[in-house]
């Protein structure tokens, strides 16, 4: 089948339009060039009405720059920053002023005429006008004036309105014309030509070609001119502007003006013309319009659903092509249609399969949209749950489903990602570990996430069993070694009994260790575990728990406070667990008769308690620092006289001391020399006290502040 023939919209409307225009046209200048001539006296008359619409558009343009004129002289400030000589404060209200105007020069001067500002309109913006030293006293008097200046090598028309502060005038604001737009808007006449000579005589302004030779002729009366060959009716006039006459207006009509009849002719002509091109357009419209109303129906009939509708338009313009794309669009669309309703069909019976996978899971899975609905539940989310309700009621629940770390966890799956560690949640009788996974787009947009709950309350109930057996165990352990300490102070022990003491001892901190190592949260110290704890009670608590230790082994243990009255933040249990380790060590790795101490340094300039245990035992040697603080690493410390010490343990106590230090936002720190001594140094954040006295009873600070000659400890 052939393709219609194609016309252009374009051409279709431009075609009438350009017939019309030829015939207005044609007739237009037949018609100037039969006109007759103009009267004698109309054009005497023209030049009188000439000269009163020339008055009547000065007086406005006079009213206009009046105006602008004041409501810059009225802007707060002004007379302050004409009296100073610095215009700098009041510039943007300036500014705020007259780009809403249409003036080309705007001045401001004091009191003596000296400009202090100025701005000059470029053709697209107001600019700084650079008139330092200017002097423009003339105009600056106390009634507004108006009068021609020259400024930065052009003429303009000026209008001058006083700013005063009281009787006493501060200064003047200046608004300017330029010549040839005062002149374009006095030129009220299509006829006439119009000249502006200034008060010595002088052509200013014509729109006369610059060839012309003009002169100022008498004032008030109609005189003939010959100007370049041609006869003109000449008439001047003073040009009044506002109180002031800056200078001399005249008005030059041709003495023959059949062309200016003409050109009214050629103008009516082309109203005429105009018009008759507008209808031929509103039609051309209003047949595309009848047609583009056709094509809307079909799309509204589309979009309510009948997918049969069409155009059935053929492609003649631009209107057919798009009707015919529009039919091939619904064809295109209906064939996807049939195709998106094969494929939720689909979908559907996937979705009825993966809704049996989760219902057969022995774990509850909860999908939740975006915004925290429940989309899916299996069944045994509903048994630990209970209901939906009490997912959307439960306060942990709803957190833990917020919770966002800052990176995200290891991939799952294709698009599934973990969000932070599993979290126990206490749901009743249950003990329920639920996990949460962030469900990702293939464009790594977030659609929702997937809660798996995992019932541990057996699990959590043998961890509490545990917990309480090591507890029990330590306690029995800690009660035999106060009784192996000298029951005499100074009488040492048989090797016998101290061997007895330290294997004891280090199955009592093997015990702590295994409890901390059962701890899941070690790096994560619970917030609601932590208070405000007075150091100096700490410290006296943690030196009570090893004294008899430390007596045990024939040593001293001396505390030295060099400031009092600081508090930590802090879970109590974890900090004197992890400093009894470094005294703990301190003590093993000393000899009998020798010391350490543990100190309270005064130092707090960082926001942290800055505490220190020194001894002077063996020390740690140098490639051996450096492995300290790995877990189940086990050095070889050896006496000054070569004998390896052999001490039981794990090799994990300052791992996991490490941890709770930095759990608590502090640090740790080791400086040893063989044969001298170690200094463990630690940090643990300070806090405000609470708004009451903590305990200091006599049992929690029992001894005495112990100050000694530490010179020889000293590994700084």
């Amino acid at each position: 089948m052939n393709e219609p023939h194609m016309i252009s919209l374009r051409w279709r409307v431009l075609v009438p339009v350009v017939v019309i225009l030829v015939v207005v046209t044609t007739a237009a200048y037949l018609l100037a060039r039969n006109s007759d001539m103009v009267p004698a006296a109309s054009a005497d008359n023209l030049l009188y009405q000439t000269q009163s619409a020339i008055r009547q558009q000065a007086d406005m343009l006079h009213g206009d720059d009046l105006r602008i004129a004041r409501s810059l002289s009225a802007i707060p400030g002004i007379n302050d920053a004409l009296s100073g000589g610095d215009a700098a404060a009041i510039s943007d209200s300036v500014a705020r002023i007259i780009r809403r105007q249409n003036f080309d020069d705007v001045i401001l001067t004091d009191s003596q005429g000296t400009i202090v500002a100025g701005w000059r309109w470029d053709g697209t913006r107001y600019r700084p006008l650079d008139a330092a030293g200017m002097d423009l006293e003339s105009l600056s008097q106390r009634q507004p004036l108006s009068g021609f200046a020259l400024v930065n090598g052009e003429t303009l028309l000026y209008t001058a309105q006083p700013v005063r502060q009281g009787e006493v005038q501060t200064g003047s604001v200046l608004v300017g014309r330029r010549l040839t737009r005062l002149l374009s808007s006095l030129h009220t006449s299509a006829l006439a030509e119009v000249a502006l000579f200034g008060p010595d005589q002088q052509l200013l302004a014509s729109t006369m070609p610059v060839d012309t030779p003009l002169s100022q002729s008498s004032t008030d009366t109609i005189q003939p001119v010959d100007l370049a060959g041609e006869r003109y009716q000449s008439l001047a006039f003073p040009l009044n502007y506002g109180n002031s006459t800056p200078g001399t207006m005249n008005i030059y009509l041709p003495r023959n003006i059949g062309a200016g009849v003409g050109q009214q002719l050629n103008g009516l002509l082309l109203a005429v013309a105009a018009a008759a091109v507008v209808i031929v357009v509103y039609v051309a419209i209003s047949m595309i319009t009848l047609r583009l109303r056709h094509i809307i129906r079909t799309l509204e009939a589309l979009s309510h659903g009948e997918r049969t509708a069409r155009t059935h338009m053929q492609p003649v313009d631009e209107v057919g092509r798009l009707g015919q794309a529009l039919d091939q669009y619904a064809d295109y669309a209906q064939e996807r249609q049939d195709a998106l309703r094969a494929s939720l069909r689909r979908q559907r019976r996937e979705n009825e399969h993966l809704t049996a996978v989760l219902e057969a899971l022995s774990d509850g899975v909860i999908v939740q949209d975006i915004d925290g609905r429940v989309i899916l539940m299996n069944e045994k989310a509903r048994d630990l749950l209970g209901s939906k309700r009490v997912l959307r009621s439960n306060p942990d629940l709803l957190e833990m489903t917020a919770f966002v770390t800052d990176q995200l966890g290891p991939v799952l799956a294709p698009g599934i990602y973990t969000l932070g560690e599993p979290q126990r949640i206490q749901l009743d009788q249950h003990v329920v570990s639920a996990q949460v996974a962030a469900v990702m787009a293939l464009t790594g947009q977030r659609l929702g996430t997937v809660i798996m709950l995992h019932d541990v309350t057996e699990a959590a109930q043998k961890e509490a069993a545990r917990d309480a057996l090591l507890r029990q165990m330590q306690a029995e352990i800690q009660e035999p070694l106060a009784d192996l300490a000298p029951s005499r102070p100074g009488e040492s022990a048989s090797p016998v009994m101290r061997e007895i003491r330290t294997h004891a001892s280090a199955l009592q901190k093997m015990i702590l260790e295994m409890r901390e190592l059962t701890d899941a949260h070690l790096k994560k110290t619970a917030d609601e575990r932590q208070r405000p704890l007075l150091l100096d009670t700490l410290v006296w608590v943690i030196a009570n728990e090893w004294r008899q230790v430390a007596l045990a082994q024939n040593l001293k243990l001396h505390v030295i406070l060099e400031q009092s009255g600081l508090y930590v933040l802090g879970e109590e249990r974890r900090l004197r667990w992890a400093i009894g380790n470094i005294v703990d060590n301190a003590i093993k790795y000393t000899p009998p008769g020798g010391d350490l101490t543990i100190e309270v340094r005064d130092d707090i300039s960082d926001g942290r308690a800055h505490l220190r245990v020194r001894d002077n035992g063996v020390g740690i040697a140098r490639e051996e620092l450096g492995q300290v603080f790995t877990r189940f690493y086990r050095g070889k410390p050896t006496t000054p006289e070569g004998r390896q010490i052999r001490v039981p343990g794990s090799g994990q106590g300052l791992t996991t001391a490490r941890q709770i230090f930095e759990a608590h936002g502090g640090s740790i720190r080791i400086k040893s020399k063989p044969g001298v001594g170690t200094a463990v140094y630690f940090t643990i954040p300070l806090t405000a006290p609470i708004s009451y006295e903590l305990p200091q009873t006599n049992d929690l600070l029992e001894g005495e502040t112990v100050r000694i000659d530490t010179t020889h400890l000293n590994h700084e």
